[in-house]
């Protein structure tokens, strides 16, 4: 059998994993089972999705783990055997007491389970007493491109996988860390990238923009409910102004991690003027109900009034035969800006 290595490229929207998946040595063995090849993944592992977003270190265990910080366990599953796996789900179930002890099964209805387990420990001064389901990603047969997940919060379903190496899969389940003691204060931080949008707007006219932050903070920005909670892009000069059609822009992702780039893209509504205008285009990041931070990013567009046609012109009587010495009323109606202009001549 030809030798097959896949290494994962580094995620930034979820997560980076590096060679997840195993290369193809020895034959298949009868029936169907899970990971019994010696270059097989572990059954189970950790890592601390909040912290390091782009980690490629999978791990049997971590640590310093703080209380409302997200960890990602991911399952590996091969079915080495020479038939199909039929029902097969990962199943995780936790244990707490200094740490949680976390237990992962591979399961079909006619193959023995594999099993694997990792440990989460929390940081000095915290217990972690529960984890709550966050979401899930499951990239099956070899591939790179999550799909969605069926079942959880702990039970997931992979379906019926045929045995070889082509077939080999992992589902990533992410958990947020529950329990007591006070996490360290975090500071927010952002850097404005870049900011697109059209120089030059006609009055009412909607457009297409674009505004690029960087989270240069120590605090995750995660979405929230406006105005009460979560993280936004929010209008400035002045601030919180409905110039543009709207003052708040939600997160193209959640969470976003100390380093990483959001990238907000929405449509803007040129506001209403009577002569051409600049009015500048400013953003800026908010946390809600706790503050505005980092840099605005802005630019100035030149708004024009709508456009309007040439007024028209209407006289009646349009002919008529006047004898000299004689005078003649004129009745002109102009169409200007909608309504009609009442104009009388004599002549």
């Amino acid at each position: 059998m030809t030798k097959k290595i896949i290494n994962l490229k580094s995620m930034a929207v979820a997560f980076a994993l590096f060679s997840l998946f195993a290369s193809p040595l020895a034959s298949s063995a009868s029936g169907a089972q899970f990971n019994t090849d010696p270059l097989d993944k572990p059954t189970l592992r950790v890592s601390n999705y909040t912290q390091n977003p782009g980690s490629t270190n999978w791990s049997s265990s971590i640590s310093n783990v703080h209380v409302g910080d997200i960890v990602s366990f991911v399952f590996y599953y091969h079915n080495t055997g020479d038939q199909t796996a039929n029902n097969t789900h990962a199943i995780a179930s936790f244990n707490y007491g200094s740490g949680v002890s976390a237990n992962g099964t591979i399961s079909a209805d006619n193959a023995p389970s594999a099993y694997g387990s990792a440990s989460v420990y929390p940081a000095a001064g915290e217990t972690i007493t529960s984890l709550t389901f966050d979401s899930a990603e499951w990239y099956p047969n070899q591939s790179t491109n999550p799909t969605g997940a069926q079942g959880g919060p702990t039970n997931f379903i992979l379906g019926n996988i045929t045995p070889g190496w082509g077939s080999q899969g992992y589902l990533v389940a992410r958990y947020k860390t529950m329990g007591q003691g006070q996490p360290p204060i975090g500071t927010n931080g952002a850097t404005c990238l870049s900011v697109n949008a059209p120089s030059s707007v006609n009055s009412g006219q909607t457009f297409s923009a674009s505004v690029s932050m960087k989270n240069t903070g120590t605090k995750s920005w995660t979405t929230g409910t406006w105005p009460t909670s979560g993280y936004f892009l929010g209008s400035q000069n002045p601030q919180d102004n409905q110039i543009w059609g709207l003052g708040r822009v939600g997160l193209p992702f959640s969470p976003i991690a100390p380093g990483q780039t959001a990238n907000f893209s929405f449509t803007a509504t040129a506001p209403t003027v009577s002569s051409a205008s600049n009015k500048v285009f400013a953003w800026q990041m908010v946390q809600e109900a706790v503050e505005w931070f980092g840099a605005t990013c802005s630019k100035t567009i030149s708004v024009n009034p709508t456009p309007v046609a040439n007024p028209t012109l209407n006289i009646t009587p349009s002919s008529a035969t006047v004898n000299v010495g004689s005078g003649i009323t004129l009745h002109a109606n102009y169409e200007c800006l909608g309504r009609l202009c009442d104009r009388y001549l004599s002549g």
